[in-house]
């Protein structure tokens, strides 16, 4: 993650028709998102917006993808936190957030 002012960046990779929807992992600077969601027409991206927001706390409209939006490896801004405070949430969302499919 690279924070810009009140940003930050993350690397992720996105693992669409999954069993479950979860932050799996975190390794190595990038994040390992699975939605139910298959990957069409932006389905699975907005899958992916509506879980990080819910276990990061943000709103949806504080995540663009900027890089990677037909790609499962995705580099996503969220506006409004910083790195470490992103950081925080992630490593704490990897024990409790799961949705429904």
């Amino acid at each position: 993650m690279k924070p810009i002012e009140d940003s930050a960046f993350i690397d992720l990779r996105l693992t669409p028709r999954a069993s479950e929807n979860r932050i799996s992992d975190f390794r190595e600077g990038v994040l390992y998102v699975r939605v139910t969601a298959a990957p069409v027409d932006g389905e699975a991206n907005r899958a992916m917006i509506e879980l990080l927001s819910k276990c990061l706390q943000v709103k949806k409209s504080s995540f663009e993808i900027i890089g990677g939006a037909n790609n499962r490896k995705k580099r996503v801004r969220v506006n409004g936190l910083s790195g470490k405070l992103i950081e925080e949430r992630i490593n704490r969302s990897l024990v409790k957030c799961q949705t429904d499919p």
